[in-house]
């Protein structure tokens, strides 16, 4: 089982003061990236758009203020790898709300990029690569792994939809159990389960 962090990039802030005062409705995260692998992450949920001709970390209508871009996070996460011998598993989705040829066409050309580099790393294993708003699939990497999630967002009750972090609370317990067993057994088997809040 591997374990995942859904929304992973969240932790940031928003460039926006607004979107700041609301964090409770976008926020996922509270561990940065590298907290989250030292936890025992192996998959890494991230979604970007294009800004400014800029690759940015977003959540919905929230860009995240962030110093460092997808490539240098990848390439960060792959030096992490050979230190401790692992591979790490990362969703890449494009977050958009509706049709736009130039940002899906930008992230095409990333996908790209991305597997031209590490195509020859059995560390690195992207998937899904879809855009968010319909879920269509842009790009393949060929890595196909099951994704369970447990967030708020896929839970029928809506303080969860609305409120990623009133789930964690109300069910911290269960969730945490369920983390602990994953990160015991943490063998490499395709099988990845994402979750807010990992601590």
């Amino acid at each position: 089982m591997i374990l995942g962090s859904h929304n992973t990039m969240t932790y940031l802030k928003s460039k926006s003061w607004i979107y700041n005062i609301f964090s409770c409705f976008w926020r996922c995260q509270k561990l940065d990236i590298y907290q989250q692998f030292s936890t025992g992450v192996r998959c890494f949920d991230l979604r970007v758009r294009m800004h400014n001709e800029h690759w940015v970390f977003a959540h919905g209508k929230s860009t995240l203020d962030s110093d460092a871009d997808i490539l240098t996070i990848i390439d960060t996460l792959n030096k992490e790898c050979e230190t401790c011998d692992s591979k790490v598993y990362i969703r890449l989705l494009l977050e958009i709300n509706e049709h736009n040829s130039y940002q899906e066409n930008s992230f095409i050309s990333l996908c790209e990029l991305l597997n031209e580099k590490y195509k020859n790393n059995d560390r690195i294993r992207i998937f899904e690569c879809r855009r968010k708003y319909d879920w269509t699939q842009l790009y393949d990497f060929g890595v196909y792994p099951e994704v369970t999630q447990y967030v708020g967002s896929m839970q029928t009750k809506l303080y969860g939809k609305i409120c990623p972090w009133l789930y964690y609370i109300f069910n911290k317990k269960r969730l945490n159990k369920m983390i602990d067993e994953i990160k015991k057994d943490n063998t490499d088997d395709n099988k990845i389960f994402l979750f807010d809040f990992i601590n």
